[in-house]
């Protein structure tokens, strides 16, 4: 049920510009979290998704000008302290530190350690407050309340407490103040910044550390050790209007605020994101430079927290799984005696019918809506075998294997029966499930109602069971005479593959029949259509082969798998385009280690191409991939996606997965 926090639309109540954080043209501010947190989390033109928040979401989230948002609350002299906003621990203040020669320093690392987990702790509190209050937008049956999810007419209110107007505001208010002190530590420590060359080192000049990979202990799923640099230091802070590079008061002697402080500046909040000229009457640290680095540090944390807080509203609250409409389309051509004599697809077609919601169920519950499916049987034409209706009626029994193979005829005949519906919205509440063993040949054909999927907002996902070794007879279509060639291991071309995934749906390559089964919950995990979330990495299943899309330099693809204890993994990573260069990062979640990384290309081979690691602990791995190189469209993106030169993503029973990245 978490996709009405996700996707909903918010609006927010107009309240003073005092302090910073959403301000503009007060002691020099420009408005930065606003615009650091809309340029992480905006969507583009009018795509909403899991991803990214509506404009609407985000003049809550981040403010508009003249207002705060929940994002600039801890700034928000009015409802805190009138010197200071809220405490230190939201900002990271107060974890000061210096080790340099001629120096005696009064506080000690260890101390400086302590204040910091403070802030940490602080920072995940108000992340789980936003989780807490989610789950009061559903009732007890676990169904949307709609009064809880609604933003009132006068907006979502704000104070020092915990609690906003309604559920929903109150959990977006937790997280944006987590958002807040996460950004806060990106610019008022000196983890991403350098210190200046031509000055000494000292409390006015505290070495930098120049990092541009993130903290681990931000991570809520983080459960230490911590990394804490030697070296690692924020500013003490003794209010507005006490401080400077040079202390006084309680900061006499310490590294201050103002002398590391890289506050001010100019965002760009649009499409392409990027900083401008800093200010430097922030302090002797906001150089341009030093400005544009915490700023780059502070959006990747922000779309990191963001995929946090989605998976931990799935894995708590769920999806949102009712009022849908769903087309479930299964090859029925002659091939799948031989790719599946089992009828696994069938099965695994049904799987996904039983997790609909059916008139019954939802009887019982007057905030929840029954799911609609539809069932398409195709070889070389398509039959709906079910037209669109209640899960509970839908019978596969009727679907063989005889014949050739038309997927295009499957997916139109979906389409058709979906929008011809209009009890239901069909944007961004509607899926398509393929399951299929072959390529037709008939591609043009299939990018047509690609199209018309994509622009009617149905997601389609795409199970494609490739697991022949040797070539078997090809069954001909009616009316080709008596020339039958061979059925070898097929994949679909980059254009189709590019087409599948800009609707929002996934394309696994399936490696066995039995792993038809696994594709079911991949399909779910990554969401069956907009208004269910999917989890921000797609998981990692034996036996399937999974593409993801990169659009943005600036974002990356994750995928997760969780790792046994003496498990070994490798995995193999291959580019088929020259264009696109690739860095690959596999981490261990819960530790906040990267246990191995790699950058590589297609002219790249050898060590380069390959991460190996050998879990001594069982836990969460998550590989980021990410790309740069071509050029951009018209709409600033690119192209780059994630598959390896037969279509699979293969985790086999000895623990191995193989990766490959090709260029759309």
């Amino acid at each position: 049920m978490a996709s009405v926090l996700l996707l909903s639309l918010l609006s927010a109540l107009p309240t003073p510009a005092l302090g910073f954080g959403t301000a503009t043209g007060v002691l020099g501010q420009q408005a930065e979290h606003e615009r650091i947190t809309r340029a992480a989390l905006h969507c583009t033109g009018d795509v909403v998704n899991a991803e990214c928040f509506s404009p609407e979401s985000l003049d809550f989230l981040a403010g508009t000008p003249g207002t705060f948002g929940a994002v600039g609350n801890p700034d928000n002299i009015v409802d805190w302290s009138a010197d200071l906003g809220e405490p230190s621990e939201a900002h990271c203040d107060d974890a000061d530190f210096l080790d340099v020669e001629g120096i005696v320093y009064p506080r000690s690392r260890a101390q400086a350690t302590t204040v910091l987990l403070q802030c940490v702790t602080h920072i995940h509190g108000r992340f789980q407050q936003g989780l807490a209050a989610a789950a009061e937008i559903l009732d007890a049956d676990g169904y949307i309340d709609p009064d809880k999810a609604k933003i009132p007419l006068t907006g979502c209110s704000t104070s020092s407490g915990i609690q906003s107007s309604t559920a929903k505001c109150t959990a977006l208010l937790g997280f944006g103040r987590a958002l807040h002190g996460v950004q806060d530590f990106y610019s008022h420590s000196n983890w991403a910044d350098h210190a200046n060359p031509n000055v000494s080192l000292g409390l006015a000049n505290p070495p930098g550390l120049g990092y541009t990979f993130l903290a681990d202990f931000l991570d809520s799923r983080f459960i230490g050790p911590p990394f804490i640099p030697h070296n690692l230091t924020t500013g003490c802070f003794a209010g507005f209007r006490h401080d400077e590079t040079e202390g006084e008061g309680v900061c006499t002697g310490r590294v201050t605020h103002h002398a590391l402080n890289k506050d001010g500046g100019f965002v760009n909040a649009g499409d392409y994101g990027g900083t401008g000229a800093s200010n430097p009457d922030f302090g002797p640290r906001d150089t341009t430079e030093n400005f544009r680095r915490a700023v780059v540090a502070a959006e990747k944390e922000t779309r990191r927290q963001w995929r946090t807080f989605r998976d931990a509203l799935i894995g708590t609250h769920g999806d949102d799984c009712n009022g849908r409409k769903i087309g479930i389309v299964v090859d029925s051509s002659g091939s799948n005696q031989d790719t599946d004599p089992s009828n696994l697809r069938i099965s695994a077609a049904t799987q996904i019918n039983a997790q609909l919601i059916t008139a019954n169920q939802a009887a019982a519950n007057p905030n929840a809506k029954p799911d609609l499916v539809t069932v398409i049987d195709f070889d070389e034409s398509a039959s709906v075998i079910y037209p669109l209706g209640d899960p509970s009626g839908a019978d596969f029994s009727s679907i063989d294997s005889s014949g050739g193979t038309y997927i295009a005829g499957g997916i139109a005949a979906a389409i058709d029966e979906i929008t011809a519906d209009t009890k239901y919205k069909t944007r961004g509440r509607s899926g398509i499930i393929v399951l299929t063993d072959g390529d037709d040949g008939a591609e043009a054909a299939r990018l047509v109602q690609l199209a018309r999927a994509w622009a009617n907002g149905i997601k389609v996902s795409f199970g494609f069971l490739a697991p022949i070794a040797i070539p078997v007879t090809n069954p001909r279509r009616r009316g080709e005479g008596n020339s039958a060639g061979l059925l070898p291991r097929q994949s679909s071309s980059d254009e189709v593959l590019v087409a599948i995934l800009k609707t929002g749906g996934l394309y696994a390559t399936i490696d066995s029949a039995a792993a038809q089964l696994g594709f079911v919950d991949l399909v779910f995990a990554n969401g069956i259509t907009d208004a269910n979330d999917g989890r921000s990495a797609t998981p990692l299943v034996k036996g399937l082969g999974v593409l993801g899309l990169v659009q943005e330099e600036s974002t990356g693809r994750y995928f997760s798998y969780r790792v046994s204890a003496f498990e070994d993994v490798t995995i193999n990573l291959g580019a088929r385009s020259s264009q696109c260069q690739f860095t690959a990062k596999l981490t261990a979640v819960e530790f906040g280690v990267v246990v191995a990384n790699t950058s590589f290309s297609a002219a790249t081979s050898g060590a380069a191409n390959i991460l190996d690691y050998g879990a001594s602990t069982s836990g969460l791995l998550e590989l980021e991939v990410t790309a740069s190189g071509p050029a951009a469209g018209d709409d600033g993106n690119f192209d780059c996606f994630i598959l390896d030169d037969d279509g699979q993503f293969i985790l086999d029973h000895g623990g191995q997965f193989h990766h490959y990245i090709i260029n759309a």
